[in-house]
């Protein structure tokens, strides 16, 4: 008997104080605010069944309590089917709607509470106190059974049609909760009793701890309140009462003394971990809501370095056009199309046609950034062939422009024509000329160095120059997309800083490595390729 009443207490206080968490966590929530009621109505029916059972002595007071003990069940059914109408939205029901559910529970409450209907009189014993139930019982036990039917099946309704996969696990929770305390409550309460068996009546409120357990947990997770803060406090709290409990019923004056310093010590424990868990929680909804923004912002980044390739790829295809233009009419020109020209004439023409090549390779470097940034590449067209005659190409391409800038060139060629590697002629002439091309661009005096070798099984090409040099900053940075080292855009502001962009992107398709050495400003800069070689 003293421990069936112990666990009432201690049901009483932990249904308490789970409602009181959850409510007091979000007293603007509609849900977290019935919750709380409807909590508080489960702790004061196991109150009235403790008192009913300890304090019943009296005819006239065992048969208020044991009426309160009945109607306190009214209350707690009601208010749980508006629980379950309004999760987990905190919605409004209609007034109509909501007098429906409450109309039939305040009459059912009145009769029960002030007649004898439902609650004829109690049978007192030494033993146990007994109910004796009147006329409407019957109906008294349907509305309780049919109510909190309601409840479980509006939940399986929600979890069928709600499409979020968390709130499906909170409603089952929900129904796992309600379906075990409602089925053990109603036979033990209700069902047995109708038998005369009355010896496991107490189990009911016991029984809902699990039912508020559940739904409690549901309702935290949902608002996104920390279970592991509520459970610190719930503990902390629970234990404290406990604790307290023992000092009250202290039979000595040394065992009062001891208990009242083991009160304190677990009272000054409990709000350590709470505080220290809160901490704890606070730090990580700082790092989370940090990290919420930083998502934020790529994801306005991304959209808006896509706007930016849109807008490069359509303003590259609106110039070709003029261009094209410019270039036909000019070399038409200059070939004596539209008649024959002077020397004076020549060399201004000249000087059109290169800007207009230039600036067309200007709109092919911008449009092949688009493509790859689009996902798209480059297309290629591979073939196994000896790389020699490719490169004789661009040296003779370029042949004059080293010539003008009276630099020396050595050119070193220490492979045979049987060497042979796969590579699209056209992607593969664009990466070295690049290179090349810097290579004179940012020398003004000095050599430039042209090496090919085999190492291994790979084709090693590579370029050095005695030019402008680079700091090791630039050497990290040099194969990103517009970077351009400070040294080189007083004097050459003309660059894009898409040219090694774009050779990095076509040697690595082509399965090799590109990459780039020096030793400081003012002392030169070297660049590497290697291909891999394909086997006979």
């Amino acid at each position: 008997m003293v421990i069936e009443n112990l666990f009432l207490i201690i049901v009483a206080v932990s249904n308490l104080i789970l409602g009181g968490l959850v409510y007091f966590n979000n007293r603007k929530s509609l849900v977290n605010r019935v919750f709380g009621i409807w909590a508080f109505s489960l702790t004061l029916w196991s109150i009235n069944s403790f008192l009913f059972y300890v304090f019943g002595n009296s005819p006239s007071a065992s048969l208020l309590l044991g009426r309160l003990l009945y109607a306190t069940a009214v209350i707690i059914v009601v208010t749980l089917l508006y629980f379950t109408e309004i999760f987990p939205d905190s919605i409004n029901l209609k007034r109509r709607y909501t007098a429906i559910i409450f109309a039939p529970a305040t009459l059912l409450f009145i009769f029960t509470i002030a007649s004898d209907l439902i609650i004829e009189d109690i049978a007192i014993s030494v033993f146990d106190n007994k109910a004796i139930f009147g006329p409407l019982f019957i109906l008294y036990a349907l509305f309780i059974i049919i109510y909190v039917a309601l409840s479980v099946f509006i939940l399986i309704r929600k979890y069928q049609y709600v499409q979020n996969n968390n709130i499906k696990i909170h409603i089952h929770l929900m129904l796992i909760g309600i379906a075990t305390s409602g089925f053990f409550g109603i036979t033990a309460t209700i069902l047995l009793p109708m038998f005369n068996v009355f010896n496991v009546d107490k189990f009911g409120p016991v029984s809902t701890v699990f039912m508020v357990g559940f739904m409690a947990y549901a309702i935290a997770k949902y608002n996104v309140m920390n279970i592991k803060v509520i459970a610190t406090k719930f503990l902390g709290i629970l234990l404290s009462f406990v604790l307290f409990i023992n000092l009250i019923f202290s039979k000595t004056a040394s065992e009062f003394l001891i208990n009242i310093i083991i009160f304190f010590a677990g009272t000054i424990i409990s709000y350590l971990l709470v505080k220290s868990a809160s901490a704890e929680i606070n730090i990580r909804k700082k790092l989370e809501n940090l990290t919420s923004k930083l998502q934020i912002a790529n994801e306005d980044l991304r959209k808006l370095d896509e706007t930016k390739t849109e807008f490069m790829s359509l303003a590259s295809h609106q110039l070709r056009t003029p261009l094209t233009s410019i270039k036909g009419y000019s070399s038409m020109i200059k070939s004596g199309d539209f008649g024959k020209i002077s020397s004076e004439q020549k060399e201004p023409l000249d000087i059109i046609f290169m800007s207009t090549e230039n600036m067309n390779n200007l709109i092919d470097d911008f449009l092949n950034a688009s493509r790859i940034e689009k996902k798209r590449g480059f297309d290629y067209n591979f073939v196994v062939d000896n790389p020699i005659n490719l490169i004789k190409e661009i040296i003779d391409n370029l042949s004059i422009q080293i010539k003008n800038k009276g630099l020396k060139f050595v050119y070193e060629n220490k492979i045979n024509k049987e060497v042979k590697i796969k590579f699209d002629n056209r992607t593969l002439l664009q990466a070295i000329s690049n290179l090349i091309q810097n290579a004179i661009k940012y020398t003004n005096n000095g050599s430039i160095t042209v090496k090919i070798s085999r190492t291994n099984n790979h084709l090693e090409f590579s370029v050095k120059d005695s030019g402008i040099g680079m700091t090791s900053d630039d050497l990290k940075m040099l194969f990103k997309r517009f970077f351009r080292s400070d040294s080189v855009k007083i004097d050459h502001p003309e660059g894009t800083g898409l040219g090694l962009y774009l050779a990095e992107r076509i040697i690595l398709d082509h399965g090799g490595k590109i990459w780039a050495e020096s030793k400081g400003i003012g002392k030169g800069s070297s660049f590497f390729i290697t291909l891999p070689v394909v086997k006979e």
